[in-house]
């Protein structure tokens, strides 16, 4: 692509994780209200809200597999699920069956296809544009968080019947987004073009493996950690016969030959068929040819072999001469220890920024779940809830800029802002937690709940940019590439979240609060203890 090889088809790729996560926010204010309604406690809201990302879960490998092949058919297929879960969740208020609230939401994050959108961005957006449209997508996402409780608070104190189907504050924001969902399946069907192969960065890796490799340095500079997975091929690509004179030296000087043979020949392939066209002259010389560019250093090292009484100079000797690419040689063996070391930090850090991006998202989760089953306690209503939901989703995209300023400005790293934004959910979850029966003050309620949503929402964004730096290149593409890992690790936080409500809010609304406090502050201490360890 250039910028992008079709400017309506990325809008309406931003457009549904727009439609998604305000659909997915959607019910958070009136969730509780509904279970009520219909029989169950109020506390199941947590169980309501978590059935979409638990079938997300599930949805986005089929998603991510798909997205190999197609991404308009995949978004088409997420309206029509979407369309299809909103009107079972607003049909469950005149049938007054609990059953089928859990139904239309479980049928709603079948439609969640944020894999794909994320693949979209991966695949067709050329590395001189990525950061802005990854700029955009985060946009549209924290935009819709917002406006899912924004417009649900604009239905509150609606009452109507159409026909007998009821249309109030709890099922007309369902209704709207199934209208909503049939319009935006049509504009795919009318403006969403698959992408052309022309030029395609998966294409030009196929015919180059080097081709991420040279991208990700442009964006992401130097990394010892990147740079070293291919080590093996770099020595393989260079089409030079290696002279095996490790193994003689080996085989000469102890008794396990075999073994360190087999290490040596792994290590020191020769391309036979890359060849720069002197057959002739490795057939004069016994099939080892003397490249012009050998250094004077290998003629004494095999001399001082010589000297040594065992009988090994002699031996190097009766192999010929060695290639130019002598040194890398000497240093394969350290090579290989340097390698296998990278790779099992490489594997420790991986771990560490999908464990971060699953707390982070079931903290954000379990914030918002909770707000209106605490907030009633100071007097809120459904409309000044949703209200101050949606605040809480647009403060996110003013921090996200004065992160970055403040990167820039002082030149602060990702691993720097994930020990510290782990530091304000430690310190102000403590502030929250009541030794009495009484809520906090209101302020001092909002305020933290303002600190601890938006350091989770920033943090998630600091530890995907790491997470691209440090994931391995095999990782890269096919099914199960980083954005189905991510994605994968923020659903299930998000379900365990709601999972989370579930079990904490059985008490009063003052213990929930305390309670999902201590929670915020016990595990994030253990995250800052896990990356000092890991030295992040």
């Amino acid at each position: 692509f250039e910028e992008a090889e079709d400017k309506a088809s990325e809008v309406l790729n931003l457009l549904s994780t727009f439609f998604y996560l305000c659909n997915y926010n959607l019910c958070l204010p009136t969730s509780s209200e509904y279970a009520t309604h219909l029989g169950l406690r109020a506390s199941a809201s947590g169980v309501i809200v978590a059935m979409t990302p638990l079938a997300a879960l599930l949805s986005a490998v089929v998603y991510s597999w798909w997205s190999n092949f197609s991404f308009k058919k995949p978004m088409l297929c997420s309206s029509l699920l979407l369309v299809a879960g909103n009107i079972i969740y607003a049909s469950a208020w005149d049938l007054e069956l609990s059953s089928l609230i859990l139904a239309g939401r479980f049928v709603s994050g079948l439609g969640g296809c944020r894999a794909v959108n994320r693949r979209y961005i991966a695949d067709t957006i050329s590395v001189q544009y990525r950061t802005r449209a990854s700029a955009a997508f985060v946009a549209a996402g924290a935009l819709g968080m917002a406006c899912g409780p924004l417009l649900a608070s604009f239905f509150a104190g609606v009452d109507m019947k159409i026909g007998h189907v009821t249309v109030n504050e709890m099922t007309a924001p369902a209704w709207f987004m199934a209208n909503v969902w049939v319009f935006f399946g049509a504009a795919v069907v009318l403006r969403f073009r698959e992408p052309s192969t022309t030029g395609h960065p998966k294409v030009a890796a196929a015919i180059d493996p080097r081709h991420d490799e040279m991208e990700g340095r442009e964006v992401l500079g130097d990394s010892s950690l990147y740079d070293d997975d291919d080590d093996d091929s770099d020595m393989e690509s260079q089409g030079t016969d290696y002279v095996d004179i490790v193994t003689v030296d080996a085989d000469t000087q102890n008794g396990d030959g075999h073994r360190e043979r087999a290490d040596s020949d792994e290590l020191l392939l020769a391309s036979n068929d890359e060849g720069d066209g002197d057959d002739d002259t490795r057939a004069m010389s016994g099939g080892h040819a003397r490249e012009p560019g050998v250094s004077s250093e290998m003629d004494a090292l095999t001399s001082d072999r010589a000297d040594n009484g065992n009988g090994i100079g002699k031996t190097v000797q009766s192999y010929g001469t060695v290639p130019a690419s002598t040194k890398k040689l000497a240093s394969s063996f350290k090579r290989r220890a340097k390698r296998q070391a990278q790779r099992r930090r490489r594997i420790g850090l991986t771990l560490l920024c999908l464990w971060v991006i699953f707390w982070v998202k079931l903290v954000q989760e379990a914030l918002l779940t909770e707000i209106p089953l605490a907030a009633p306690m100071y007097g809120w209503t459904t409309r000044r809830i949703g209200i101050f939901m949606a605040m809480l989703g647009l403060s996110v995209v003013p921090m996200n800029m004065v992160l970055v300023a403040a990167t820039k400005q002082f030149g602060l790293s990702d691993s720097f802002w994930i020990r510290s934004l782990q530091l304000p959910l430690v310190m102000f979850s403590g502030l929250l937690i009541s030794f009495k029966d009484e809520p906090v003050a209101l302020w001092r309620y909002v305020g933290i709940d303002f600190v601890l949503f938006v350091a989770a929402q920033v943090m998630e964004g600091v530890v995907m940019s790491y997470f691209s730096k440090i994931i391995s290149k095999r990782l890269a593409a096919g099914t199960f590439n980083s954005g189905l890992l991510a994605t994968e690790a923020g659903t299930l936080g998000r379900a365990v979240g709601n999972a989370v409500i579930t079990l904490l809010g059985q008490g009063t609304a003052v213990e929930l609060v305390r309670d999902l406090a201590t929670f915020y502050a016990s595990v994030s201490l253990s995250t800052i203890m896990l990356t000092i360890w890991l030295a992040v």
